[in-house]
């Protein structure tokens, strides 16, 4: 009873789609794009546009806690978060340039993570003997290389936007993959 059960569950599991990919794809080619075009300025814009949605941020999350009747313990935590919130988002206005070099550092890290997770998919595209190993390979390790560059030496957006284009390339391979694996494993 439990194995039919199990087999009945299993078809009616939904197969993901490649829209999350292409969705990611599009995003990262958009922002690469926007790194070659802009330069320092996108992410001195970036910066702003954080510091600004923070302070907006915690301004309102403090009128929403002062205009709530209860207090106690709560209301006073919640007021600190609120200030905090506005003094950072403040704060990030005021020093955009030491922002920008968190972004640069915090950008690299999310691409040494986000390649090493498609290495792993160049791994496993290795195993099921596909053609697309060898895509998922050299864009991974292009990936990870890039992001220890923009972390370790080269503090360069333009390297941060050719580490977007490549990822989005990489989505839009695994978009178009992901259907004939999950075909071959069925």
């Amino acid at each position: 009873m439990f194995g039919k059960k199990k087999k009945e569950k299993e078809k009616r599991v939904k197969r993901p789609s490649g829209v999350g990919y292409i969705f990611v794809a599009t995003v990262a080619a958009v922002i690469g794009i926007c790194f070659f075009s802009y330069g320092n300025k996108s992410l001195d814009t970036l910066a702003l546009t954080i510091g600004i949605i923070v302070a907006v941020a915690g301004a309102l999350f403090a009128a929403f806690t002062i205009a709530d009747k209860h207090r106690g313990f709560v209301f006073g935590m919640k007021i600190v978060v609120a200030v905090a919130m506005l003094v950072a988002g403040i704060a990030t206005i005021i020093t955009r340039r030491y922002v920008i070099d968190i972004l640069i550092n915090l950008l690299g890290l999310i691409i040494i993570i986000d390649g090493s997770f498609k290495f792993n998919a160049a791994a496993n595209a290795r195993r099921r003997r596909t053609a697309v190993f060898w895509i998922l390979l050299v864009c991974s390790v292009a990936l990870i290389t890039l992001g220890f560059l923009s972390i370790a030496y080269i503090k360069s957006v333009y390297i941060l936007g050719v580490a977007m284009i490549i990822e989005a390339f990489i989505n839009i391979v695994s978009a178009f993959y992901m259907p004939s694996v999950l075909q071959r494993t069925e």
